[in-house]
C-alpha cells in the first residue's frame, strides 16, 4: 500500500516557527552594493526574534578572532592535490601533500570560502574530506578572507575585490585619517598625493580589526590585511613619527608559503610591517563603518513560507526565500526519524543575504521511509549564531 504523509496539525501549530509562517506577504528583495536589503516579504513580529543570537559587543575583536582561527585551523589532506590559477594579476601554484599538516584555509581564487564551510569538511581526525579540485576546494584569497571575517559581525560590508575600495564608496569600508578617498582611483594615487609624514599619522590611528589595503589599476592587483593589535608608534627626538621603527602587526592570506615558520601555511600571522614599508608598498589605512556604531546591528533573519508537510512527499525542491541583513554562512534542511537519527540533511554555504531554498539539494526518497513520526527543520547560521526558520512533525503511516 502506498505510504502517505499526514501532517499532525496540533504539532504543526506548536512547532512551526513564525519565521516561515504564512503571515506577511510574499515577494522578492533587492540587495544593493552597500548591503542594504529591500525586503519584499513583509516579516511578522515573531519573524524578527533575535534572542537566539549572541552579539559580540566588541566587533573589532570578533573580526580578528575569526580571521585568526581561519588562518590557524589545522587540517590534513586525504590525498595530494594541487591548486593553481590566477586572481587579478597574481598567479599561484600550490601543492598540498597527503598526510602533511597544514594551517589555515587553502589559497584558492575560485571560491569565497568561509571558516564555517571549511569546518564542515574536517573530520574528527582533522582530515580534510572536501573537494580537492581547482574549482571546488574550499579556500579563499586575501580580500575574500578579510571579507569573510568582516561580514560575520559587520553587515554593512559589501565588496567583491580590492578594486571596489577605490574610489571610496558604498562598501562599508572607509578611509582612516584624512587621506582623500573620494577622488583617488587606486591606492597608488592616494600615496602620491599624501606625504609620508601625514600618512604616518594615519597609520598611527590603526586599531585592532582595521585594515591596510592597496590596489593598482595599472596592474589590476591588490592586497588586504587585518590589523591584530594597536600599532607600535615610535617618535623621534623632535616629536615626529619614526617611520622605520613604528610598526603594524597584521594577519593575511597570501599566495605563497610563509618562510618564517616551520608550519606549512600560506597565512602570514602576526607579521610586522614598518610605516615606511607600508608607504613604500602603497598600503593605506582603512576602517569599517560598523565599528563606529554604538550598538550591534539587530539581526533580521527569516523566510517566506516553505514547503509544508502535505507537499513534502512529492517535493523535488523546497520553496521559500531566506532573507537576512547579515550574510548567511549556512542554510540547511534536516529530517530526523523516529529514533532521532538524521534521515536526510542537505546544506549550503551561500555567504549572501538572500537565498532561495530551491537551491538546496533536496533528494529525500520518501518511498524508503519506515512508518513513524519524523521531524523537518530549516536552519540557518550567520556570524553571530544559528536560527531555526521552520520546523514541524509529520507521520508516515
Amino acid at each position: 500500500m502506498k505510504k502517505m504523509i499526514f501532517l499532525i496539525l496540533a504539532l504543526l501549530t506548536v512547532l512551526t516557527l513564525a519565521a516561515c509562517s504564512s503571515g506577511g506577504s510574499s515577494g522578492e528583495q533587492e540587495e544593493t552594493k552597500s548591503g542594504t536589503v529591500n525586503y519584499g516579504y513583509e516579516p511578522t513580529e515573531a519573524d524578527l526574534d533575535d534572542s537566539m543570537f549572541a552579539y559580540p559587543g566588541d566587533r573589532r575583536q570578533a573580526v580578528v578572532d575569526y580571521m585568526t582561527e581561519m588562518a590557524t585551523i589545522e587540517w590534513i589532506p586525504t590525498r595530494t592535490f594541487m591548486l593553481e590559477g590566477q586572481y587579478q594579476h597574481w598567479k599561484y601554484n600550490l601543492v598540498y601533500d597527503h598526510g602533511t599538516t597544514y594551517y589555515g584555509l587553502p589559497f584558492s581564487g575560485n571560491m569565497r570560502g568561509t571558516l564555517q564551510q571549511f569546518k564542515n569538511f574536517i573530520d574528527e581526525k582533522k582530515n580534510y574530506v572536501g573537494d580537492m579540485t581547482n574549482v571546488g576546494a574550499v579556500g579563499n584569497v586575501c580580500y575574500d578572507a578579510v571579507y569573510a571575517s568582516l561580514v560575520q559581525v559587520c553587515p554593512s560590508v559589501n565588496y567583491k575585490d580590492t578594486s571596489d575600495l577605490f574610489p571610496v564608496g558604498n562598501t562599508g569600508i572607509v578611509p582612516l585619517g584624512e587621506w582623500d578617498g573620494k577622488s583617488a582611483h587606486d591606492s597608488l594615487e592616494v600615496i602620491e598625493n599624501t606625504p609620508i609624514g601625514d600618512m604616518a599619522q594615519y597609520y598611527a590611528l590603526l586599531d585592532i580589526g582595521d585594515l591596510t589595503a592597496k590596489h593598482s589599476i595599472k596592474s589590476d592587483a591588490g592586497h588586504m590585511r587585518i590589523v591584530v593589535e594597536k600599532p607600535t608608534v615610535v617618535y623621534t627626538s623632535s616629536g615626529s613619527i619614526n617611520y622605520d621603527q613604528s610598526k603594524v602587526t597584521t594577519v593575511e592570506q597570501t599566495n605563497a608559503w610563509d618562510q618564517t615558520t616551520a608550519e606549512r601555511t600560506t597565512w602570514w600571522v602576526r607579521h610586522e610591517y614598518s610605516f615606511s614599508k607600508l608607504y613604500e608598498d602603497k598600503f593605506v589605512p582603512m576602517t569599517v563603518e560598523d565599528y563606529a556604531k554604538d550598538a550591534d546591528v539587530k539581526a533580521k533573519v527569516y523566510c517566506s513560507p516553505t514547503t509544508d508537510a502535505d507537499a513534502l512527499a512529492s517535493a523535488k525542491k523546497l520553496k521559500g526565500i531566506v532573507y537576512s541583513n547579515y550574510n548567511l554562512m549556512s542554510v540547511s534542511c534536516t529530517i530526523t526519524g523516529p529514533d532521532g537519527k538524521e534521515v536526510m540533511k542537505t546544506i549550503d554555504f551561500p555567504n549572501v543575504k538572500r537565498y532561495h531554498l530551491s537551491s538546496l539539494d533536496f533528494d529525500l526518497d520518501y518511498s524508503s521511509l519506515a512508518k513513524g513520526k519524523y521531524h523537518f527543520s530549516v536552519d540557518v547560521e550567520i556570524g553571530i549564531g544559528k536560527k531555526t526558520l521552520a520546523q514541524y512533525d509529520f507521520e508516515v503511516k
